[in-house]
């Protein structure tokens, strides 16, 4: 066991409390209206995944696997043998049925021309069927009774796409005034349109249009005017260019940065550069950031806010693999200074990005990893600092050492990083979010993987401490932990200022107690014994670890929790079970 750095003091949960069993010795009770899904004791089960109500598992030796699936609402139990179910399958077979008391029925089938599908519109009250035919997109509502009106978008064979609108069985074409050559949604009443004019139909701009409306307005112009090298990048080639860039992928071409657009231009020379803009009318309107090289790839970031985003001025990452055979750039654009800052990275591993609500700082560590502790440097990024001096303070390395957790406080004040050298105990770090004003919090076994330190408010960090869940308030010094749950197991699930998880667990029974707990008051409310593990369809699992915080779910009016029994001695209360628990009726 390790050693404290400051004094904090553990505070011993009271007793727990135990689930009664029935007077005349029966089975124990179990809470939240739980109730057994299928009767099974295997000892090599094991939860897969959720998709939307179906529970995914498998049972039987890691050589041998058989997989299956459960219906948590319905019960259907189907066995699938040695191939995995396949995901996107189970998602639409749950898709909603049609309104019976619908005058219309869209229906997609199979195309042979389109990535979209065949359309058909059926009027469940005559039984005709008018055929729509192939579809590039089209706005999700289907006519009614009372709006019999359509739109759809339309590609023919040159590549152009259209719009048409108007009575389902009497379409038109509405006249936009642009040739496009791919369109996005990017709105719920609005798409993103990559389009010449019929002038210039190959000198391709971008485009917003309103699909009620029909109104066009030009966002990016298809020839540069007054671009510019952002400061921090590395010039690279001509700014001269006539039209954006059609063959890269959609999600990486039509990117944003707050009120800022990403899109790639081809250059004069037949190259590609990437441009954040446009500036209205300001000088340049628009600031090269790099050129994309096949040799050189460069690949975005995604940057997971730490909390409600509040007014930032638009921040973009990307990891760009240069020449070097032991190293990346990471690239920050950061709208309010309007600048790129470049930051090193190691070539072998991956990458995932955090930033402050506010967007003055990012950080990046290592992808975190399902399997085991995924280590790391850590990288925390300030750009405001890059203007300053030789603006070498704007790339800071809190730790030359490997880090397994790292992650900013909901309000972006604090930081904190984890870690995890080999064979000794981990340290556990705060900082402010720029990294400064460091101190070393704990030294002692601290887990780095699913259950990894992360915040779940301003100043409370919550971690597992060896065998037991614990919290602190990372503004107190010294600071004190508060005891949530001891010996706990599984992937805890944050919901607001409660949360679910195993607990109690017994290395020889293999299997513990599971329960909810209120993590400020340590209210504890049982939901099973015996159980050895637990998912939730409802809540993702989402890994803590290396700049990756749980999501805020304490806006679900309900969640259901499946979790597998399996007692010391075989019974008929082994099996999976699901529990479901209203939110509203948890205390605060």
């Amino acid at each position: 066991m390790g050693r404290w750095s400051v004094d904090l003091r553990v505070f011993a949960l009271a007793a727990a409390a135990t689930l009664s069993a029935c007077d005349d010795g029966g089975p124990p009770a179990r809470g939240f209206d739980s109730h057994q899904l299928v009767q099974l004791r295997d000892p090599g089960f094991s939860f897969v995944e959720s998709v939307g109500r179906v529970v995914i598992y498998s049972t039987g030796p890691n050589a041998a696997k058989t997989y299956w699936t459960v219906d948590i609402e319905t019960g259907e139990v189907k066995e699938y043998g040695a191939s995995r179910p396949d995901y996107n399958a189970i998602a639409a077979a749950q898709a909603p049925p049609p309104d019976p008391s619908a005058r219309f029925e869209c229906v997609v089938g199979a195309s042979t021309t389109s990535p979209s599908g065949d359309l058909t519109v059926v009027d469940t009250q005559t039984g005709a069927r008018t055929a729509i035919g192939p579809i590039y997109r089209w706005v999700l509502v289907c006519p009614t009774e009372a709006d019999p009106r359509l739109t759809i978008w339309r590609r023919d064979d040159a590549g152009h796409i259209t719009l048409w609108s108007g009575r389902y069985d009497d379409l038109q074409p509405v006249p936009l005034g642009i040739e496009i050559r791919d369109v996005l949604q990017d709105g719920p009443d609005t798409f993103l349109a990559l389009a010449g004019t019929p002038t210039q139909p190959d000198a391709l701009g971008l485009y917003r249009i309103d699909y009620r409306s029909f109104a066009v307005t030009e966002l990016v112009q298809a020839a540069t005017r007054t671009p510019a090298w952002a400061p921090g990048a590395t010039p690279d080639g001509p700014l001269d260019s006539a039209t954006l860039d059609l063959a890269w992928n959609v999600p990486y071409q039509w990117g944003a940065a707050a009120d800022r657009l990403v899109y790639n231009r081809v250059m004069s020379d037949g190259g590609i550069t990437t441009f954040v803009g446009r500036f209205a009318a300001e000088t340049p309107d628009e600031m090269a950031v790099f050129r994309a090289s096949e040799a050189e790839p460069i690949e975005p970031v995604w940057l997971r806010p730490s909390g409600p985003l509040a007014g930032t001025p638009g921040v973009a990452a990307w990891r760009h693999h240069d020449a070097s055979e032991t190293s990346d750039r990471l690239l920050i654009w950061h709208g309010g200074a309007r600048r790129l800052v470049s930051c090193g990275w190691p070539r072998q591993d991956l990458v995932a990005g955090a930033t402050t609500p506010d967007g003055r700082h990012q950080l990046f560590s290592v992808q975190p990893s399902q399997i085991g502790i995924a280590t790391g440097p850590l990288v925390v990024v300030s750009p405001e600092l890059a203007g300053v001096g030789d603006g070498s303070a704007a790339c800071a390395e809190p730790t030359v050492r490997i880090v397994a957790a790292a992650g900013f406080s909901p309000d972006g004040a604090s930081m904190f990083w984890l870690i995890q050298d080999a064979d000794i105990d981990a340290e556990l770090w705060l900082a402010a979010s720029d990294g400064s004003a460091e101190r070393l919090v704990a030294t002692d076994v601290i887990d780095g993987s699913l259950n990894a330190p992360h915040f779940t408010g301003d100043g409370q960090l919550e971690l597992q401490l060896d065998q037991d869940l614990v919290w602190f308030d990372v503004r107190d010094e010294p600071a004190h932990t508060n005891s949530i749950a001891e010996h706990v197991f599984g992937t805890v699930i944050d919901v607001g200022d409660w949360l679910v998880t195993g607990y109690e667990h017994s290395g020889q029974d293999a299997n513990g107690r599971l329960g909810l707990f209120n993590r400020n008051h340590r209210d504890e409310r049982p939901i099973s014994p015996n159980v050895a593990a637990y998912i939730s369809p409802e809540v993702p699992n989402y890994l803590t670890s290396n700049a990756v915080f749980r999501s805020d779910v304490g806006s679900l009016k309900s969640f259901r929790v499946v979790y597998l029994v399996r007692g010391r001695n075989p019974s008929s209360q082994d099996g999976l079970w699901v529990a479901t628990i209203n939110v509203s009726d948890l205390p605060p």
